[in-house]
């Protein structure tokens, strides 16, 4: 099966403007790192991820009480008995007899 040309076209415009996004952030980083810089006159928000002014230090952060825990017995229903007298047919496979 082979997909229409629109679709096949869409999928690599859509992957060559992820890969020039990415690239295009590479480069902004490699130039400018982490300093505060301006474009136009406007301060640039985009920061870099090892960037941990701000946060919390890993010591300071909960972390989670493991405590042992209860286990409750689950009252299973009892199964009736079968009524063994009962007469069991075997389903009709055949025509109806008359």
């Amino acid at each position: 099966m082979t997909r229409a040309p629109h679709k096949r076209c869409k999928l690599t415009l859509g992957i060559l403007l992820f890969l020039a996004s990415q690239l295009f952030a590479t480069a902004h980083a490699s130039e400018f790192g982490t300093a505060a810089h301006e474009h136009s006159g406007y301060a640039c928000l985009a920061l870099s991820v090892d960037d941990h002014d701000g946060l919390a230090p890993a010591a300071d952060l909960c972390t989670p009480a493991l405590r042992p825990g209860t286990s409750t017995t689950l009252l299973m229903p009892v199964p009736k008995p079968t009524d063994a007298g009962a007469a069991v047919r075997p389903p009709a496979t055949g025509p109806p007899s008359i």
